[in-house]
């Protein structure tokens, strides 16, 4: 029997907020520091499965609607990112050198 995901409890989301905003910082209490959902779960000191089998689209729709807001907020203020993704052009190539004739 298949049941409709129910929201999860308030606590649940701000453990998660609080222990995903130390782990972007590098700053783990609970946790090995890496961006997992193991190290995640560990940090907000919350059991595993409730991110990948009890909640996991509810979850990933409040980090969406969080982002999206936060996106917004951004655009509005003029804030761009800190480190943007480098420009590839066509005419690069793959920046490869031929090997060195003498030894093989």
């Amino acid at each position: 029997m298949v049941t409709a995901e129910q929201d999860p409890p308030q606590e649940l989301c701000l453990k998660l907020r609080a222990a995903a905003d130390r782990l972007l910082a590098g700053t783990p209490l609970h946790s090995s520091g890496k961006l997992t959902i193991l190290d995640l779960a560990e940090e907000a000191q919350v059991k595993r499965w409730l991110l990948t089998h009890k909640y996991p689209t509810t979850l990933m729709a409040k980090i969406a609607e969080r982002d999206e807001a936060l996106a917004t907020r951004d655009a509005a203020l003029g804030v761009t990112a800190l480190n943007p993704p480098p420009q590839r052009t066509a005419s690069a190539g793959r920046g490869h050198r031929p090997l060195p004739r003498g030894r093989r």
